[in-house]
């Protein structure tokens, strides 16, 4: 046979010039892992009754071993090309050592996969022959998963057991090609990717150092993790020393073991950063609650001062001993009464606004309302809180600009702000409030209130809208209030779905924006009107 299309039958008719051969010949088809033909010999060697009957001989017993050896064979060696082996065959139930020949073919018109096998029984007597134990080890190297090689101290490999031969290639220096000619021996150094740590493994081996160690290795499935280990010892065959290898796929284990790492390091960073967010969260509670602690000892101040007025004016006007004195100041004593409650009622209402925001009970209800109204209005109200101030207040917030709102949440947002733009600005600054209808396609209109005041720290932007925050200890002993006012703005513009915006620069002044959205839409034909005005 001298051609590779010559290991091809069709019918088995195309192998009956084997019938003369006087050792045992059949061809296994490894897709029905079952004989699909054998010569005289066979038959007799399995103890067949005829070749019928060694067809349809079972051999589903077999183990997951025997039949990964013969996939082997089929993939890894040429069409042709004979592969040597040692097997024990169980012909009639009772082991028998054999040398054999496995050569892939291709069987039937679908051309399947099979192997055709020349058997030679291995018949030793005297000192030769294998004990019982010997030939059960022998069998074991062949069926274990751990690989095993038996290589000369020149890295020359001699000898493998079935499992190295299918993750390193059969000891083709033991092979033959298909045109006869012998292969290139197969070297140790092929296995690893870095040939100096092959040399480095032989060198010490050589030298009875037994080294061992994790290597990533060249194979027929691809890069592999091995454990190899090699031990000196003597080739059985020619006596010289030699070195047997032993390795172990550790691919799985050294996979998990990188993901565990990666996980470890995970874990560690999240743990970093659960950290570092209670560290932050835990300052912030601190921070709150040295707030709350400063805004209650405000409070209670700031509730005194008008209780005092109130309980002390009123004193004054029922005792009998100041009843003169209150006779002729008592115009005067119910200005101070009125504006102390005032103030009172300014306080509770704050509070009372603030709790039910927070607690989502801050009622809403949805009209047409006029926002250039609103502005003065809420102007008005700011001139009159403030008598006495001289600083310019300028408004150009033009009529019948209506947005679809709340009109308390709306009023009580711009008397706030435009209140805390008067108290910050000292006299002799502007305050100007300025209304602008957005043109389609956007649509929406904006309110933007500027102050020349002191400003606000960069620090301070970050907290001003947090309840009882008031910024620096010095601002908030300095200036009245709570500090709850822009924090219920804030509120008040996320339940009303309004943009609020604020920049402030220290020494020039603050500037605060709100931005009404598209949905709150400026009514087509009044926008005419007001862009008239303008």
């Amino acid at each position: 046979m001298t051609h590779k299309t010559e290991w091809r039958f069709s019918r088995r008719s195309d192998l009956d010039l084997l019938e003369l051969c006087a050792m045992p010949i059949w061809i296994f088809d490894i897709e029905r892992h079952a004989i699909w033909w054998g010569n005289a010999e066979a038959v007799r060697f399995w103890g067949a009754e005829s070749r019928e009957d060694l067809v349809r001989r079972d051999f589903s017993t077999d183990s997951p071993t025997v039949r990964k050896r013969l996939r082997q064979v089929m993939d890894h060696a040429s069409p042709g090309t004979p592969i040597q082996d040692s097997w024990t065959l169980y012909p009639r139930g009772t082991p028998v050592a054999a040398q054999i020949s496995l050569t892939p073919v291709r069987i039937g018109r679908g051309a399947r996969d099979a192997v055709m096998i020349e058997a030679r029984e291995t018949r030793e007597t005297g000192d030769g022959m294998l004990s019982a134990n010997d030939r059960r080890l022998l069998e074991a190297t062949r069926y274990t998963s751990i690989m095993i090689s038996y290589i000369g101290l020149d890295g020359t490999v001699l000898t493998m057991n079935p499992a190295a031969a299918d993750r390193h290639g059969p000891v083709r220096s033991e092979a033959e090609t298909f045109d006869g000619a012998t292969a290139p021996a197969a070297r140790f150094e092929d296995r690893f990717r870095d040939k100096r740590v092959a040399e480095r493994l032989l060198r010490e081996g050589a030298m009875g150092a037994e080294p061992s160690g994790e290597f990533l290795i060249e194979s027929r499935q691809g890069p592999r993790w091995h454990l190899i280990t090699l031990r000196i010892a003597r080739d059985a065959v020619s006596g010289q020393p030699a070195l047997i290898v032993v390795e172990e796929d550790i691919t799985s284990l050294k996979r998990a073991m990188d993901d565990l790492a990666a996980l470890n390091n995970s874990l560690e960073d999240r743990v970093r950063r659960r950290t570092k967010d209670l560290n932050q969260a835990r300052e912030r509670a601190e921070a709150a609650n040295i707030a709350k602690s400063d805004f209650l000892a405000r409070m209670s101040h700031d509730l005194r001062t008008p209780l005092n007025a109130i309980i002390g004016f009123s004193e004054l006007l029922y005792t009998p001993a100041t009843e003169g004195l209150a006779r002729a100041n008592f115009a005067a004593y119910g200005r101070d009464i009125h504006a102390a409650a005032g103030t009172l009622l300014a306080l509770v209402d704050d509070l009372l606004d603030l709790s039910r925001i927070e607690a989502g009970k801050y009622p809403i209800h949805p009209e047409w309302i006029d926002l250039g109204r609103l502005i003065r209005e809420a102007v008005d109200l700011t001139r009159a809180g403030h008598p006495g101030r001289r600083l310019r207040i300028n408004t150009i917030a033009p009529d019948s600009v209506a947005v679809r709102s709340d009109h308390r949440a709306v009023a009580l947002i711009l008397g706030n702000l435009i209140s805390n733009a008067v108290k910050f600005t000292a006299d002799g600054g502007t305050v100007s409030v300025q209304l602008i209808a957005l043109e389609k396609p956007a649509g929406g209109a904006r309110i933007v209130i500027a102050d020349t005041g002191r400003g606000i720290p960069e620090d301070d932007l970050t907290t001003i809208f947090e309840p009882f925050f008031r910024g620096r200890t010095s601002v908030a002993r300095r200036d009245p209030g709570t500090g709850l006012g822009m924090p219920i703005c804030k509120r008040l513009t996320e339940l009303l779905g309004v943009d609020l915006s604020i920049t402030s620069i220290v020494g020039v002044g603050t500037t605060v924006t709100l931005g009404f959205p598209v949905h709150a839409r400026v009514q087509d034909t009044l926008l005419v009107e007001m862009h008239d005005a303008l």
